[in-house]
Formats: C-alpha cells, sequence, structure tokens
C-alpha cells in the first residue's frame, strides 16, 4: 500500500469514526504507530484532518476541499451510480459542459459508447479519459492550474466558458439548499459552475442524499433554474415538493 492509498484508508475510517487513536488507525490500516503518525502530520498540512488527544479526528467535507485525488476514492460507487443515471442526458452530437469533480469524472468514463461529441471541461482527468476515447472533441477551459483539484480555475476560465454554448452542463456541488440553491465551498468553484450554467441550455445536478439541505459557503445558482437533480434516494419532502413545482426532474 502507498503512502496516498494509505491515507484515503485513513480518512475513511476517520469519515466513518470522526475520532480515533493513533493505536487505532494502525491496526484498522495495518502500519506502525510511526508511519501513521508520520501520515497525520502530513494529513494535517493538507487540511484533511486534526490531530489531537493522540489521534486524530475528521474534518466534514462541507469545510473543506479535499485533493482530487481523494474525492475521486471517496463515495465512488454513490458516483458512478449518479453517473450511469446522468448519461441519459447525453445525446449523440451533442455539445455539453462538465465541471471538474470527481463526479464528472465518473460521467466521463459513460461517455466511451458516444460516437460523436463535444465536451468542455476545467477537469484535466476527465479531458485526459476522454482525450483517448477518439470519438469526443474535448476541449479545455482557460486559465490558472490548481495541482491539488487537477482543473483550470480563474477569470480568463470564465471568459472562455462564455465564448462557448452547450446544450447540457453537468455539475457537481457542496450542498444544496431550499432557500440558498447550489453550494460551493470555493469562490473559483462557484465562479465556473455558475460560468456553465449561464452559457448552457439546461443545467443537471449531480449530487447525492448527503448534499441535501446542507449550507456551504458561496452560491451558484437558485434551485429553481436547474433542470434536473440526480441522487441516490428521493429527496427531503419539502425540496421534492419545490421540484414540482418548478418543474424540475428528479431521477434516483
Amino acid at each position: 500500500m502507498t503512502p496516498k492509498e494509505r491515507q484515503r484508508e485513513i480518512l475513511n475510517h476517520l469519515e466513518k469514526r470522526l475520532y480515533m487513536s493513533v493505536e487505532e488507525l494502525a491496526k484498522a490500516v495495518y502500519a506502525s504507530e510511526p508511519t501513521i503518525r508520520r501520515d497525520l502530520i502530513q494529513m494535517e498540512r493538507e487540511g484533511l484532518i486534526k490531530k489531537k488527544r493522540g489521534g486524530a479526528a475528521f474534518i466534514s467535507q462541507e469545510k473543506i476541499k479535499l485533493p482530487f485525488g481523494f474525492r475521486s476514492h471517496a463515495n465512488i460507487d454513490k458516483k458512478n451510480y449518479l453517473a450511469s443515471l446522468a448519461a441519459a442526458y447525453v445525446e449523440e452530437g451533442d455539445c455539453i459542459f462538465m465541471d471538474g469533480s470527481s463526479t464528472c469524472y465518473c460521467l466521463a468514463r459513460h461517455l466511451a459508447e458516444y460516437s460523436s461529441l463535444r465536451v468542455l471541461t476545467n477537469g484535466i482527468p476527465a479531458l485526459q479519459l476522454m482525450g483517448n476515447y477518439g470519438n469526443i472533441l474535448a476541449d479545455c477551459v482557460c486559465g490558472t492550474y490548481h495541482s491539488d483539484r487537477v482543473s483550470i480555475y480563474g477569470h480568463e476560465a470564465c471568459e472562455y466558458i462564455a465564448k462557448h454554448h452547450a446544450r447540457t452542463c453537468f455539475i457537481s456541488c457542496c450542498g444544496v439548499d431550499l432557500k440558498q440553491g447550489v453550494m460551493e465551498y470555493l469562490p473559483e468553484d462557484a465562479a465556473l459552475k455558475r460560468a456553465f450554467h449561464e452559457h448552457s441550455d439546461r443545467t443537471i445536478l449531480l449530487a447525492d442524499s448527503s448534499k441535501m439541505n446542507q449550507m456551504s459557503y458561496y452560491g451558484v445558482m437558485p434551485l429553481k433554474e436547474l433542470s434536473a437533480i440526480v441522487t441516490d434516494q428521493p429527496l427531503p419532502e419539502e425540496m421534492n415538493e419545490f421540484c414540482i413545482e418548478h418543474q424540475i426532474e428528479v431521477v434516483y
């Protein structure tokens, strides 16, 4: 097991238990206690956990933005499920926007079967994947590269998006609130997803049930402007009634 793989395992255990001692983590991932201590020091530097009382505590994902390497392995079954449902909104010959989230990366894996698509994304892993298909013309926004998220952001990226148009936009989020709408933790994420939304005919939100009725810091768009929500469980009752009233399709 590589250090990064071990740290992902540590993060998965902490997410379930919220706090674990060094001794408990060592037993859980079959590593020595000195190794775990070194991992925890590195993970705290990266803002993934908080060291305390001879162990470590989990930091909610609503309070941090995990590096892509960690997000791409977290809740992978749910993400693949959402991606399989979202692929039904893609048609041959489509021009689509896709954000740089790990969920949209899973969606990119479902696009190999299409023979003619054009996709604009800010996510480098999805861009590389689709570039290997041969049947997709994959474009990348211009802007500032963020290595921890393996994506492109910035004012230039939003300006680049504004010069293009898509039939369908696929985005994920940190939280969905009935009053505040679709939300993100970082301003650059919110700005880029807002630009994708504003320059597409319809926006499809991919968000599992853990994101519902969750607040974050930056608004992306009002809930009523969504065309569809792709999730894994029925929505909370009040949110579902809102979607019915505003003709937002809900798929799970």
